[in-house]
């Protein structure tokens, strides 16, 4: 506890300024502060909390000598009253407020310091990204702040930015903080940005297994000892389980990663099941459907009985629950390999809970023999898990320390069997061990231990002690295991059960499914070796000779491949791996540390992985690839041919997607790789922070284009959002900023002119009609028709510079005269193999083609016709070109609305100025008789 340590915490602090002082330094006690630390149980929300200082030493202070050698007290803090330090607000308990308001004085400051400045507005969005992003960037690895409050920090910032930059200050948020794929500003989201740094730490520190990575496996494992699931906690479901994990900054994450349809697969051991028919009690309730508060009750009482499954609760027959269980007596009839955290005993009211859930779950009936509803199968776990023990033989066993203890039978008129305890014993009161906080409870002296070896026909055994006869009865025997069959040759079963651990996770199947092709003992011996290679689903194949392939069809259709090492020692010699990528060679036998943003980040780190788990001594080998298109194969090198081979069998995969219609290559997750990035249930090769940039702010938007029906969702999904990322990317910077204000429709048009007081009239200033976003490239006025018909032919000539299909040009063309006549496309006019293509882009809108938003239809049409030809020229490189001229247009069409503006055909300046000459006209009419005279 917090009061034991007090003692020895002054010593180390006197002996750290004393070290300070030997060497000429000195601590200032007003910068240093301290944290008393221990925690006490909430019994209303069954969780442990943080003590105040009230309730744990309140007047207890830690002194260090001061700058002038005087004993000073130091500032004892609140456990969530955080201070400064490293440029982060720390405190045990998080306090999300102190980041807050940390952050935006930092936001103020920089604000303040460019208000007064001047900045060319093409350098603003730069100048953001660049400054003040980095400054709120750098505790963001601690935090776990929402949207909303991020945006709220951000406000300063772009309240004195976007003004500079030539966009209203109310501009909404939602698109300034929105990648350029979507047509946003492209400024960083500092949410999107928070949870690449969340991302990247958990895929860093346990990919590389550091400190902190040990640390962070650590934290997760106890997470999931204390939800009892099968799943790894960013596997779980954050509605149904978090109610029983304790506050911390991984269950944040968690609940922030679960929002964007994010988690990190860790290669954490499971929870085992230690017989068949076996299940976790956790998941045993809510398949109840039972209710947040009883589930939290029900755990509770699991964790002070230290459980996790049924079998944990039963006799050792599998046939009812045993009867500590059932009041909340913990018995010690396992040997536990988990460290439980310290745990209050639930009160009467609980274990009602717990004795109703059980009987709704588990038993037959409420009757007093606790009988399981579906006994249990054949115990699988190894027998020194168990601390009782029986021999037919010899009787009945109890692990004592390293020794057994004996009992003999006596007779009894009751059903159950008794047994003396040895004449040495005695009943006695111990206590617990020091790490319980439990009612002391009934405990034996050691009798003398077995002295010869245990007998052969052992088995699990569960007995019921009564401390005051002095007596224990015998409640369950275990299943008597199977003897496996010896064969000269291992067996497939027996080694698949013996690395189910270690595959499970990663293949999934049971032996049961999987018809095996060939010699069945190469493999079993490869699996009990522990020279296993690769599991993949068919899209890896290796023709190596220091390497067998095997084929497991699994019965139903898919099947994986299996490659294991023939030789069991390789010598150093024989331990080569080569790949024609330099580089990527580099990265994997290389010295730094792999980071999850690099390229081929899952392979490299699991290629590490397999590395550092092998016996063998491997070196890199680099082979220059396509050698054969200049050398017979015959000439080849050994390395070089099988180089040949694997660019062969990847082609040939590639041409087998592309006939089932599939774009993306499966993406399996590796056996060594220690952790894994999953988006919508897909693995990442890597980690992109632009797409979680787009996970965050795609609801906002989509939510701001259905409400505001500019884009629908049918023209959400078939808009070709790849191929208009890049064209954005690859415009001027003015004209990106052009694009997000003329997509969002606030611009200097006449409409938002009036609302911003800078004009009296919202008249366009061509024809004179009301103008809004929409008006500009309708403008009907013969110089606004001239140039619209100039720069669409300048688009004409364009499309047949780049190769495009003439019935496709045709259609864009027709498309693109929806803009100034919706009432005008039809569909009945272009082929029919377009029609499919020209419905889906009115349904995306004829603004949204003039604004670069393509149907995704558009470049197979375009690759059908270069095949056609046998042009080499790129589809996606196509598409993408197109939308920066189809952006660029309107921007023309927008540069030809301001030169009127200004000029002497703006309809508003030539009613003011004919207003003005009407005036000295009738001025001049009237003569000089009544003007008056200067004297």
């Amino acid at each position: 506890s917090g009061e034991d340590i007090c003692h020895s915490v002054q010593q180390a602090a006197s002996t750290w300024a004393g070290g300070i002082s030997a060497t000429g330094g000195a601590i200032n006690p007003e910068k240093s502060f301290w944290w008393l630390i221990d925690f006490v149980w909430d019994p209303r929300e069954g969780k442990w909390r943080f003590c105040r200082t009230h309730q744990l030493l309140p007047d207890h202070p830690l002194q260090i000598p001061g700058l002038t050698g005087e004993l000073e007290a130091l500032s004892r803090l609140e456990p969530d009253e955080a201070e400064k330090t490293l440029g982060v607000m720390l405190a045990p308990l998080e306090d999300q407020h102190a980041h807050v308001a940390h952050l935006k004085s930092i936001a103020k400051k920089w604000a303040e310091q460019v208000r007064s400045g001047h900045l060319h507005k093409y350098n603003v969005i730069f100048l953001i990204k660049t400054t003040v992003m980095k400054s709120l960037e750098y505790p963001m690895v601690l935090t776990t702040l929402d949207a909303a409050t991020w945006v709220s920090i951000m406000s300063p910032v772009l309240q004195v930015c976007l003004p500079k930059a030539g966009l209203c200050r109310s501009f909404p948020r939602d698109m300034v903080l929105a990648p350029l794929k979507f047509q946003g500003l492209g400024i960083p989201h500092p949410f999107g940005t928070q949870v690449s740094k969340h991302i990247e730490v958990l895929l860093r520190h346990l990919s590389n297994q550091t400190k902190t990575g040990a640390y962070m496996e650590a934290a997760v494992q106890e997470h999931q000892l204390e939800t009892g699931t099968s799943f790894g906690l960013f596997q779980q479901d954050y509605s149904n389980t978090a109610i029983l994990a304790s506050d911390t900054w991984l269950k944040r994450v968690w609940k922030e990663l679960e929002d964007l349809d994010i988690y990190v697969a860790l290669d954490s051991p499971v929870l085992p099941l230690r017989c068949e028919g076996d299940a976790l009690l956790i998941e045993v309730f809510m398949e109840l459907e039972v209710d947040q508060d009883a589930l939290k009750w029900l755990n509770w009482c699991r964790m002070f009985l230290q459980v996790c499954t049924v079998s944990d609760i039963v006799t050792a027959d599998g046939r009812s629950i045993r009867e500590s269980m059932w009041h909340g007596e913990r018995d010690y009839a396992h040997r536990s390999s988990y460290q439980w955290p310290r745990t209050v005993r639930p009160n009467r009211n609980h274990w009602k809970v717990w004795q109703e859930h059980l009987t709704r779950a588990l038993l037959v009936s409420d009757g007093p023999q606790r009988l399981l509803r579906h006994p249990l199968g054949p115990w699988i776990d190894p027998l020194d898990n168990w601390n009782w023990l029986w021999s037919s033989t010899h009787g009945l066993f109890h692990r004592q320390g390293h020794g057994w203890q004996h009992y003999r039978h006596r007779r009894s008129s009751t059903r159950s069997i008794q047994w003396d305890y040895p004449r040495s014993m005695q009943l006695s009161r111990c206590k617990r061990p020091h790490n319980e906080h439990t009612d002391n409870g009934v405990s034996f002296l050691p009798a003398p231990f077995w002295t010869q070896p245990l007998p052969a026909d052992l088995c699990r055994a569960t007995v019921h002690i009564t401390p005051s006869l002095g007596t224990l009865a015998l409640t369950g025997i275990g299943t008597v295991p199977l003897q496996p069959h010896h064969d000269s040759q291992p067996s497939l079963l027996a080694a698949w059960m013996a690395a189910s651990a270690r595959l499970t996770e990663y293949v999934g199947w049971t032996p049961e499914e999987i018809e095996i092709n060939g010699d069945k003992s190469l493999l079993a011996a490869a699996l009990l070796e522990d020279r296993l290679c690769v599991i993949s689903d068919g899209s890896y194949k290796l023709g190596l000779g220091m390497a067998a392939v095997q084929l497991l069809p699994r019965k139903g259709g898919t099947e994986r491949i299996i490659v294991w090492s023939q030789t069991p020692g390789l010598t150093d010699d024989q331990s080569a791996i080569a790949c024609n990528g330099f580089s990527a060679l580099l990265n994997t036998f290389g010295d730094n540390r792999v980071t999850p943003q690099q390229a081929q980040f899952d392979l490299v780190s699991s290629i590490r992985e397999a590395l550092a788990r092998s016996r063998a001594s491997w070196e890199p080998s680099h082979v220059y690839s396509h050698l054969d298109t200049a050398t017979s194969f015959l000439c080849l090198s050994w390395w070089s041919k099988r180089n040949v081979e694997v660019d062969a069998w990847a082609v040939a995969y590639r041409h087998q997607l592309e006939a089932s219609h599939r774009l993306i290559a499966p993406n399996a997750r590796f056996f060594t790789e220690l952790a894994a990035l999953y988006i919508g249930d897909v693995k990442q090769l890597r980690l992109n922070p632009e797409q979680v940039q787009e996970l965050v702010a795609l609801p906002a938007l989509c939510k701001r284009w259905h409400e505001r029906q500019t884009i629908t969702p049918e023209a959400e999904l078939e808009t070709d959002w790849t191929s208009l990322a890049r064209a954005m990317s690859s415009l001027p910077a003015g004209v990106q900023r052009w694009t997000t204000k003329h997509v969002m429709g606030m611009c200097g048009v006449g409409k938002f002119k009036v609302r911003w007081v800078a004009a009296d009239s919202a008249a366009c200033p061509c024809c004179g009609e009301f103008e809004d976003h929409l008006h500009v490239p309708r403008c009907t006025v013969p110089s606004a028709s001239a140039e619209w018909e100039r720069w669409t032919a300048s688009l004409d000539q364009w499309l047949d510079t780049q190769v495009t299909d003439p019935a496709i040009k045709h259609a864009i063309l027709y498309l693109l005269q929806g803009v100034c006549d919706p009432s005008l496309p039809r569909s009945r006019l272009v082929p029919i193999r377009l029609c499919r293509a020209f419905l889906s882009q009115q349904r995306i809108g004829y603004q949204g083609l003039l604004e670069g938003r393509l149907s995704v239809q558009w470049a197979a049409l375009q690759e059908q016709y270069l095949q056609s030809r046998g042009s080499q020229r790129s589809q996606t490189l196509w598409v993408s070109r197109l939308s920066h001229q189809l952006i660029l247009l309107g921007f023309h069409m927008w540069e030809h609305r301001n030169l009127v503006q200004h000029s002497e055909d703006n309809v508003q300046l030539r009613e003011r100025s004919q207003l003005v000459n009407d005036g000295i006209h009738s001025q001049f009419d009237m003569g000089p008789t009544e003007v008056v005279q200067r004297g």
